[in-house]
């Protein structure tokens, strides 16, 4: 049964196929026909993965961010680490439709910059109706997809850590981007055609993150922390903690340091960055303070890391 006050973390592929009895084949990545999943009661999630919904049926309530939709037949909607996606319903059932969910580690140092794909942010969270024929081409490039992760040997359930296999995961990394680009394209259409819906907090948040660390005002100002971005939002920082709290479950601090850890690991793909320089540009003053920082939220240094 829904928990409509509490909020799981969405951690893994494996967590997600595991909601809805499906088998992992892949550490970092699942493409699922949920005519094949169990019937499950929806949760109130914080994402810490990239998924893609194509639904073949409507469904009511869902909750992305603070805005509610109604998800018509034939649309696709786009998750991205950070944000919040529940349901208004207490019922168990199983959608219809597929799903693509990938961790950020998948994407990092490849051809694939989540940046470029903006239907994956709060403010256009509007989900995008496909025609016939896109669904069809849409179809047919998540099944190849879900053939490639399947026929991967890197995992098994009691050891997620198994070596990469670099031929497998670059295939895997073709389809995915171009069905990522394909959704752009989409994305551009309707774009033109529709009102995006009133911002939120999160959205602005998510908006001050991305010209923080663009800006180069990390080096200057030093790590994001509340009382900073609280007050670039003209809010006190108790009131900005309690609404990020209610939010997506997890404090305001938590919060940041999943999102510089997740901009962490992108950074550490840059084989053009020595360390010392990433840890600058995140806005830490002294490397080792990096380490320390990468080291409690990845569970590796950053050496190890890479």
């Amino acid at each position: 049964m829904t928990k409509p006050n509490v909020i799981e973390t969405l951690h893994s592929v494996a967590a997600f196929n595991r909601e809805r009895g499906q088998a992992t084949h892949h550490p970092l990545i699942s493409v699922i026909d949920q005519k094949d999943s169990t019937p499950f009661f929806p949760q109130r999630y914080l994402s810490e993965l990239f998924i893609i919904f194509l639904k073949e049926s409507e469904c009511e309530g869902i909750i992305y961010g603070r805005g509610e939709y109604a998800f018509y037949r034939d649309n696709l909607l786009f998750i991205a680490p950070g944000q919040v996606l529940s349901h208004h319903s207490d019922e168990q059932y199983r959608p219809q439709g597929w799903a693509i969910a990938f961790h950020p580690d998948l994407i990092a140092g490849s051809n694939i910059n989540s940046n470029q794909f903006d239907f994956f942010c709060y403010d256009n969270n509007i989900a995008l109706a496909v025609t016939a024929d896109e669904k069809k081409r849409l179809l047919t490039l998540f099944a190849q997809l879900k053939d490639e992760t399947e026929s991967s040997t890197r995992y098994s359930p009691s050891n997620n850590l198994i070596a990469n296999n670099p031929i497998e995961d670059q295939v895997i990394l073709s389809y995915l981007e171009l069905i990522l680009r394909i959704c752009h394209r989409l994305h551009l259409q309707t774009n033109n055609q529709t009102p995006k819906p009133n911002s939120d907090l999160l959205l602005r948040l998510e908006q001050e993150l991305n010209f923080y660390l663009h800006s180069g005002q990390a080096q200057d100002v030093g790590l994001p922390s509340v009382q900073y971005f609280a007050e670039k939002m003209h809010l006190t920082p108790n009131y900005f903690g309690d609404v990020i709290k209610r939010e997506t479950g997890i404090s305001a601090k938590a919060f940041l340091e999943k999102w510089l850890t997740s901009i962490a690991k992108q950074k550490m793909a840059d084989s053009s960055l020595n360390i010392a320089q990433i840890a600058y540009q995140l806005g830490f003053k002294h490397p080792q303070h990096f380490t320390r920082f990468f080291k409690r939220n990845v569970g590796v240094t950053p050496t190890q890391y890479r």
